[in-house]
């Protein structure tokens, strides 16, 4: 809702006026109404010409200067001006000159004659009292829409109702997404844009989830851009809002704000206090391991869980033993209380023991960041962890991380404890716990690959060179048996289980890949079969 050059055109002190030129520009918002009698080519300054000015003038100032009336008018315009009232037509300025009418139809420039003796005080108390008559009208309709919105709350409708209300208001197609970048609410699109916006909110998640900061994109197939608007409060982020559309008038801000307030409480309310323990907990884990954090970010989020992040030592990762054989056993609910048993498990276990550490469910994984005590070490806890699962009938490997000297360390620690991992559960008992600092060539390479991602491949295509070059000349497959024996940690029979080769086939190209390099480049991984 916004007072236009027309609008003015219907009050009272303008009933004897006339828009002599620049009619099709009466479409322009006035904001604001003054005065102008100086000469504006030599003193405009935007403290003189707001924008949305609708300006009164007699052109006293530059009566004997036409063509300075033509760039007076140019200024007026690209300063953002709604219109130029002339009055005193007659009496001051004896005639408007036709090239002042050219270049006002020129720029599409309202210019209004008032033919009367018409005072400026009139025209002023009249375009005065239409603006505050139309904020009073924004005020009442904004607080229409704030008790809209609070009976919406108050008959407790859920978060697809609030979205949907506010696609009412706002006369424009709106989606919800959650925390998980799942749509709750389509508004009838197909499946391949839901899709494209799911993507884009997943890719930029990071930005919704830290920064709260809004965004405006396109989206090939819809002609209008999409505004994403993150649901938040200072705890928790809960889904993104899409607008269809990305011009909003000064209520349909208002809409919006007062929507996004209630969704986020909305939101909250579905959550129980311990809830919010968990999701908040499980949310800077997760964050903390995955994404850049800013230390600033890292501190002021584990304050909020009461977690003291400077002493954790290090990550322990859980991992239950053959767990995609129980996915292939058991239901879907079976294996859902097996992971929420076992992570309640580890809960019991570290809060009987007296540890600080904080821990969540990552998959079918629980990772704890450890906190430094003086009474177990974070071996100890690994162990004793193991133990108290296994009298529960739930067998895991321990992974042990890097030390931390930092919180910028505690990512590293969650990787070199998931290698370890994969180092125990390839080469020892399925449920054994293992270090990371044990296994420093490994750690090496890892930090190797994570200075240089290329290093890797080229050191690979290297120790690949011989055999390959054997393959292209002889077809004799040899790659494939070398990489499915460092797979398989030197286990003929699991090899030729893989390959569907007989044993002895396994031996002969073993024995070939060998005498293809000046030292046996498999003595190192032979454990004896």
């Amino acid at each position: 809702m916004a007072l236009t050059v027309a609008d003015v055109l219907k009050l009272k002190p303008f009933a004897t006026g006339k828009v002599i030129a620049g009619e099709n520009g009466v479409t322009r918002k006035v904001e604001h109404v003054s005065v102008m009698e100086v000469d504006i080519t030599e003193w405009f300054s935007s403290e003189l010409v707001r924008g949305a000015s609708l300006e009164i003038s007699s052109m006293y100032a530059l009566v004997d200067h036409p063509e300075r009336q033509v760039e007076a008018i140019r200024r007026l315009n690209k300063s953002g001006a709604a219109g130029l009232v002339l009055c005193y037509v007659g009496t001051v300025l004896k005639d408007v000159s036709q090239e002042l009418i050219d270049v006002c139809n020129e720029l599409d420039f309202p210019l209004i004659v008032m033919f009367s003796l018409v005072g400026y005080k009139e025209i002023i108390r009249a375009v005065s009292d239409a603006l505050l008559g139309l904020d009073n009208q924004k005020l009442r309709d904004a607080i229409d829409i704030y008790e809209y919105v609070t009976e919406l709350l108050m008959e407790s409708r859920n978060n697809s109702s609030l979205v949907m209300s506010l696609e009412h208001m706002l006369e424009k197609r709106v989606m919800y997404f959650d925390q998980n970048a799942e749509p709750i609410y389509i508004s009838g699109f197909s499946r391949a844009r839901i899709q494209m916006v799911e993507r884009y909110i997943k890719n930029h998640f990071s930005e919704f989830l830290l920064h709260h900061s809004s965004q405006t994109i396109s989206c090939p197939g819809i002609d209008e851009q999409l505004y994403l608007r993150p649901i938040y409060n200072k705890a928790f982020y809960f889904g993104t809002l899409v607008i269809v559309g990305c011009r909003f008038s000064d209520l349909d801000k208002i809409a919006i704000a007062q929507i996004c307030n209630a969704l986020s409480i909305s939101s909250l309310s579905q959550i129980s206090i311990s809830q919010q323990q968990e999701k908040l907990r499980t949310d800077f884990i997760r964050d903390l391991l995955t994404i850049h954090l800013s230390e600033e970010d890292i501190f002021r989020r584990s304050t909020a869980i009461h977690c003291d992040i400077s002493q954790v030592e290090g990550c322990i990762v859980l991992d239950i033993c053959n767990f995609k054989q129980l996915i292939k056993q058991y239901s879907e609910e079976k294996i859902a209380s097996l992971k929420r048993d076992f992570y309640e498990l580890v809960q019991s276990e570290l809060s009987a023991l007296g540890d600080r550490s904080i821990c969540c469910v990552l998959s079918d994984k629980v990772v704890i960041l450890h906190i430094q005590t003086p009474k177990q070490t974070i071996l100890q806890v690994a162990r004793s962890l193991q133990r108290v699962l296994k009298r529960k009938n739930i067998e895991v490997s321990a992974g042990i991380g890097y030390r931390c000297k930092s919180v910028r360390d505690i990512q590293t620690s969650y990787e070199t404890a998931r290698l370890a991992l994969q180092i125990a559960t390839s080469g020892f008992a399925p449920s054994t716990c293992v270090d990371s600092e044990e296994f420093p060539a490994y750690m090496m390479l890892l930090q190797t690959y994570q200075a240089d991602p290329g290093l890797v491949p080229q050191l690979i295509d290297r120790l690949l060179a011989p055999v390959r070059q054997y393959d292209q000349t002889r077809n004799g497959a040899l790659e494939e048996t070398f990489r499915a024996l460092l797979r398989c940690d030197m286990n003929y029979n699991l090899v030729a289980e893989q390959l569907f080769f007989h044993k002895n086939t396994v031996l002969q190209r073993k024995q070939k890949i060998v005498s293809l390099y000046k030292e046996d480049p498999l003595q190192r991984c032979t454990k004896g079969t």
